[in-house]
């Protein structure tokens, strides 16, 4: 006979799980899709040495990336860069309104998972480390930190 109480615990699991990130393959059309799901660096840029920069950082820090259910969406020359996942989404163009919305006048903009812009930054200030911090201080991110422990 089956235990019932198993079953739930798995099932939980698995819903955890599916919450984690926006699926594989997904289309993704706004960013409300990554709601409670991931925390986001979205914006444009034509630089391409910011985009080489970022890159290199990005996967020397995986693992911090991840920690934080961070996923990096840039549109670059007309073509978007996502860092942070293994199984990227796919991310239409109508975003570009959305995410210019979220910048503003600046280049990027962290959102925090309740889809909310917690900062601005333009490029030339950039540092992943500071946006590490940024995240570490936020409530949620707290409560998450002391679950772990």
């Amino acid at each position: 006979m089956i235990d019932m109480r198993l079953c739930f615990v798995v099932l939980g699991i698995v819903s955890l799980l599916k919450l984690t990130t926006v699926a594989h393959g997904e289309s993704v059309q706004k960013l409300a899709q990554f709601q409670w799901k991931n925390r986001l660096i979205v914006g444009k840029t034509e630089d391409a040495r910011f985009v080489q920069h970022l890159q290199e950082r990005a996967s020397r820090l995986t693992e911090e990336i991840t920690d934080r259910d961070l996923l990096i969406l840039i549109h670059y020359r007309d073509r978007w860069l996502i860092l942070g996942t293994e199984h990227p989404p796919q991310l239409h163009d109508q975003l570009m309104a959305e995410i210019q919305t979220k910048t503003r006048k600046h280049d990027l903009a962290l959102i925090g998972l309740d889809g909310g812009v917690k900062n601005r930054y333009s490029i030339a200030t950039f540092s992943l480390m500071n946006v590490f911090q940024q995240i570490d201080r936020m409530p949620m991110r707290m409560r998450e930190l002391a679950e772990q422990e």
